[in-house]
């Protein structure tokens, strides 16, 4: 299995993500996601929300993208569309 494929398989049957977007939501309008996070994390929540939300379809996800990003990660998309 590729990797791609393999974390649209996790993100399909995890039901963690959301617990954390929910408890990261609450800083919305407050830190940004490097004041919370750091700079690589940062990075890595931005692509991670951006898988969830493209398999999931659940509105948690575009909004915390939103919330503290200027939109998905372009990379992530690129990915996702050759898996």
């Amino acid at each position: 299995m590729e990797p791609v494929e393999l974390a649209i398989k996790l993100a399909t049957e995890l039901t963690e993500p959301v617990h954390a977007v929910e408890a990261i939501n609450d800083w919305a309008g407050r830190r940004d996601a490097v004041e919370i996070l750091g700079s690589i994390d940062a990075v890595k929540l931005r692509s991670s929300l951006t898988l969830f939300e493209a398999v999931s379809g659940d509105p948690l996800f575009a909004e915390a993208i939103d919330a503290f990003f200027d939109g998905p990660d372009a990379e992530t998309l690129r990915l996702l569309k050759q898996a």
